[in-house]
């Protein structure tokens, strides 16, 4: 940064310019005119010595005045301290070129007009017509290369369909074998040999160019072949590339899968295992609470029917009948569809019509024991009847 800095001349506008960029007050002194000087280094130290002048800025080619991490003027506590960045930069240049040498904004030159798509109008307005021609000529004449490579497989297939014609239609039939006589028979026509007697020189000139032409016909359709693979070669070697990818794809697939589903399990493990087993053991302990419950409850009212026995035979009848009503109550609503307790309402109602037939026995027997008592040891009856 010093280096680029001490190596580049400020430009000094006169007092009227306006395109300066940073600018000092000249020297008020009509004596001494201060010549154009390069920057000096941005963190030069501090000039010391009689014989430099204000004129003579530091100087990086001097090895007594290069920078060095010891020339700066903040420290790194002071820089902590007070973070401003922006101020800092100012005043690291106006330190040392005075408070002028500030950045200010770069004014635009007067002598370069601006630029609008108006500027243009009448050019497009000129030239919009041929360019719809150019287009319009693009769309219907096609490409030199495109014809001759569309000429050149049109002839090459009309040369190889000219030549495939050659060959008997037998050989291109799907159902082409050789082990069925008539087609045997017609690809090999043994009938024009004589095999009555010894082989003739006729018949091994007729072997030799049955020969020669089952080998053209082969080499036809093997150059055939040649010539469609050889065009669809890009083809085939896209596809194979593609297939390529598509298994190193597939694999790093295979990859990405089996680490995510050890991830899963990781995770099933560590972050799920443990919470669910904790909620399965909350909700069975609260099941065990609530059958544990319900077990009492069905223990005191398996208790009921004693229970109303040895209050009826103290004469309880109001507390028998409080309790065969809570007992009702309790199994209508808690104790609802219970197996063992199918019969117990039916006894309850049973116990109640008990009870009642006592309470009226008991109640006619100290009626009639009532009435039939002597009156004569109690006046006070007599005198009201």
């Amino acid at each position: 940064m010093a280096s680029s800095h001490s190596s580049s001349p400020v430009p000094r506008p006169g007092g009227g310019g306006r395109d300066g960029i940073y600018r000092k007050d000249r020297d008020p002194s009509p004596h001494r005119c201060r010549p154009v000087r390069s920057l000096p280094d941005v963190c030069p130290k501090e000039p010391t010595g009689e014989g430099r002048g204000l004129c003579d800025g530091p100087s990086v080619v001097a090895e007594h005045d290069r920078w060095t991490v010891y020339s700066s003027k903040v420290n790194l506590p002071a820089a902590l301290n007070d973070p401003r960045l922006a101020k800092r930069e100012s005043d690291f240049f106006t330190k040392t070129w005075g408070l002028d040498f500030a950045e200010t904004e770069v004014m635009p030159s007067f002598y370069l007009p601006v630029i609008t798509r108006e500027h243009f109008g009448p050019y497009l307005q000129e030239t919009a017509q041929r360019e719809k021609i150019h287009e319009r000529c693009k769309t219907i004449c096609p490409n030199k290369d495109d014809v001759d490579a569309v000429s050149s497989i049109t002839t090459n297939h009309d040369k190889s369909r000219a030549e495939l014609e050659q060959v008997p239609k037998i050989f291109m039939k799907p159902d082409f074998a050789l082990e069925d006589p008539a087609t045997f028979n017609t690809v090999l026509p043994w009938s024009h040999f004589n095999s009555a007697g010894g082989k003739s020189s006729r018949d091994v000139a007729s072997s030799k160019l049955l020969q020669e032409k089952l080998s053209h016909y082969l080499d036809v359709v093997e150059v055939s072949i040649a010539r469609q693979i050889s065009l669809r070669s890009e083809a085939f070697f896209h596809a194979m590339s593609s297939q390529h990818e598509l298994q190193d794809q597939l694999q790093e697939t295979q990859r990405a899968v089996a680490v995510l589903r050890g991830r899963t399990a990781a995770m099933d493990r560590v972050m799920c295992q443990g919470p669910l087993r904790a909620l399965r053991t909350a909700l069975t302990r609260n099941n065990c609470v609530k059958l544990h419950n319900k077990l009492k409850l069905m223990a005191a009212v398996h208790q009921t029917q004693p229970t109303v026995q040895l209050l009826l035979s103290t004469s309880e009848f109001v507390g028998a009948l409080e309790l065969i009503a809570t007992t009702k109550e309790v199994l209508q609503q808690e104790l609802q569809g219970i197996h063992s307790f199918r019969h117990l309402g039916s006894q309850l109602c049973e116990l109640e019509k008990l009870i009642d037939k006592m309470m009226v026995e008991d109640f006619s027997m100290y009626a009639r024991s009532d009435l039939n008592r002597c009156l004569r040891d109690e006046p006070q009856v007599l005198e009201k009847v």
